[in-house]
């Protein structure tokens, strides 16, 4: 096994990954299609931010990566801190046989050596936020198993510096929000797209009549930081569960509905 950078040369091995059973899916091509255009802004910006563990020449995992100034919607940006937005090994072959760790040791090995992405900055350590996950190991058990601990809302592995926590964003009803819904998406997974028009297609089923506006949080990030970050909020209220734990995503959107 091998671990390498993103570059041009392999940026489309990082679907074959994600999206290894769904390249043929028009839904998903457009995810892939809007994250292959932030994956190539970013490179040119900040340079590699994604590594991918390859067996000979065959991708099977990767780790995607990006320091926490490149955010546009986080208004209280920590300097030196990357954040580590996923670690993906969909191959039940290829679990739990160290994969993951060779991939998140590479990059802190790159953050102790210094990370081009943080234009010469030290890392201070590296955050994630574990969530939801139908496929292997648990990520929050993952992430423990690699070296995280917990934080506030996150887990975090040192490197340089001593860990503080991220000044969260309050959330504060809007009068502008009520009867309508506010979906914020980003572009950095390809996943993120058939999600959304998941989350678009079960509002109207529950209230054929509601307003959904929807937002891309890197490109209209005051969106998002106006509504402090929420995913998603229904007549003025933030939705909770996400749309792969339907029942309780239903439940929180009727709720929402009868204020």
């Amino acid at each position: 096994m091998s671990v390498k950078d993103i570059g041009e040369e392999n940026l489309l091995d990082v679907f074959r990954i994600c999206s290894f059973n769904r390249l043929e899916d028009r839904t998903q091509l457009k995810g892939i299609q809007m994250k292959r255009r932030w994956l190539r802004q970013m490179m040119n910006e900040y340079g590699p931010r994604t590594k991918i563990a390859y067996v000979d020449t065959t991708p099977i995992a990767q780790i995607l990566f990006y320091p926490e100034e490149a955010v546009p919607y986080i208004p209280h940006q920590r300097e030196g801190v990357i954040i580590m937005h996923c670690a993906y090994n969909p191959f039940t072959n290829f679990q739990r046989r160290g994969v993951a760790t060779a991939l998140v040791e590479s990059l802190v090995n790159d953050s102790r050596m210094g990370l081009e992405i943080l234009e010469g900055l030290l890392c201070e350590y590296i955050v994630s936020k574990p969530y939801e996950f139908s496929e292997g190991t648990a990520l929050d058990r993952l992430y423990s198993g690699l070296g995280f601990i917990d934080g506030f809302g996150e887990m975090y592995r040192e490197v340089f510096g001593t860990y503080k926590p991220q000044e969260l964003t309050r959330y504060t009803p809007l009068y502008e929000d009520k009867d309508r819904a506010v979906l914020l998406y980003e572009p950095i997974c390809e996943w993120n797209y058939a999600h959304m028009l998941q989350v678009k297609e079960t509002l109207q089923e529950i209230a054929p009549n509601l307003k959904v506006d929807i937002y891309n949080s890197w490109e209209q990030p005051d969106q998002s930081i106006r509504r402090g970050n929420q995913w998603l909020v229904v007549n003025s209220f933030p939705i909770k569960h996400y749309i792969t734990d339907l029942g309780a995503f239903k439940k929180d959107v009727e709720e929402a509905l009868i204020d």
